[in-house]
């Protein structure tokens, strides 16, 4: 992915550095990344690329009701895109009006308009997630915000991510530290 994004333009407007991440649909590539503001605040946006990342649509915003305060110095969002479905998958960490967490969201129209997010998980750790899909099969994969020994843990839908049934917590033993989730689901 990270020698994806080299080769790519970068979507229109601020992209905070290191945060654009990449998922491919066929021959459509989504891409999502961390918009800073004046405020040190950041807006999550997403674009769609018809033709391998030479052009982007106008981007459609993710969330944009972080109230962090460390501009571009927050972990990277996570994306998959369905080609069955068209669905396109976001998971991320920030500080939300509610308090600070992991969160999802979700577009149905190929990304060009987002459901609002539902919470994974709170906690003040806000570490790294990621996300995967199969058609009505959605996890994500997450830095666990409240354990002091860095965890992992996952979150499942069966609902194309309207809902997450299950929450694993954590889902890494208790032996040892654990962080960089990775998802994937066939």
């Amino acid at each position: 992915a990270a020698a994806l994004a080299s080769r790519v333009s970068p979507p229109p407007g601020r992209v905070c550095p290191g945060s654009l991440r990449l998922a491919a649909a066929g021959p459509t590539l989504f891409g999502v990344w961390w918009a800073p503001r004046s405020d040190s605040s950041a807006g999550l946006l997403a674009a769609r690329s018809p033709d391998g990342g030479r052009s982007w649509t106008i981007p459609a915003p993710v969330d944009t009701t972080d109230r962090g305060v460390n501009g571009c110095r927050r972990e990277p969002p996570a994306i998959a895109a369905d080609s069955a479905s068209g669905y396109v998958h976001v998971s991320y960490a920030m500080l939300a009006p509610e308090g600070p967490g992991l969160f999802f969201s979700h577009s149905m129209d190929r990304g060009v308009t987002f459901h609002s997010p539902v919470a994974i998980v709170y906690g003040d750790g806000l570490g790294r997630t990621s996300v995967a899909a199969d058609g009505d099969v959605v996890i994500v994969g997450f830095e666990d915000p409240n354990s002091r020994t860095p965890r992992v843990g996952l979150a499942l839908s069966r609902t194309m991510g309207h809902i997450f049934e299950e929450r694993i917590l954590p889902l890494s033993e208790d032996v040892g530290a654990a962080s960089h989730p990775l998802t994937a689901v066939r």
